[in-house]
């Protein structure tokens, strides 16, 4: 039964952070405000348009960094109903701390590599019935400002656009530095 209320937990606690990354990478990336699923998410997320009245924008209205401390408070209640659920209710502020830091890097890097899948596969769709829809534009403004800085030096190849590859390298060697950073000063900690 415990394990079932742990996976219910985190599945809550995942598609919070889903919901709001999609709402921090579509203020990032500065989407089309009336596509039809922009203006779902940005209902599903109105508890961010509130905690806008305390955590401004910046960066020419493009970081909601209200979006960003949600992010982070999600995080923090899925590592102490985590722990919780786990029996572990011992956890020092240091490893928490760590543990916070890397687990928001991870999600976002992982969201990221998701949101180019999920391109890769509209762009097929979209190559294959000529027609675009409303998620597919939303996908290919979202990871356009993830493939720029990989178009910036790699060769044209006409039709054949490798950026997604390379980007997907990049998140991938970046998490498992990232993993590996954390697990070696886990074990400092310990």
């Amino acid at each position: 039964m415990d394990s079932l209320i742990l996976q219910i937990f985190n599945i809550v606690t995942g598609v919070a952070m889903l919901l709001f990354f999609l709402r921090f990478m579509m203020q990032l990336t500065q989407v089309d405000p009336y596509n039809p699923i922009v203006m779902s998410t940005v209902r599903a997320t109105h508890i961010v348009d509130i905690f806008g009245r305390i955590l401004p924008t910046v960066g020419h209205g493009r970081i909601n960094l209200a979006a960003l401390g949600l992010m982070v408070l999600v995080r923090l209640i899925d590592l102490g109903g985590t722990n919780l659920l786990n029996g572990s209710t011992n956890i020092g502020p240091d490893v928490l701390l760590l543990e916070l830091v890397f687990g928001l890097l991870d999600d976002f890097l992982w969201m990221c590599k998701i949101l180019i899948y999920v391109s890769i596969i509209s762009s097929l769709v979209m190559m294959f019935t000529q027609a675009p829809t409303p998620m597919i534009v939303l996908v290919m403004q979202m990871t356009e400002p993830l493939y720029a800085p990989f178009r910036r030096f790699m060769p044209d190849l006409g039709p054949l656009d490798l950026s997604p590859l390379v980007a997907l390298l990049a998140i991938g060697a970046t998490r498992f530095l990232l993993s590996y950073a954390h697990n070696f000063l886990l074990q400092g900690m310990l």
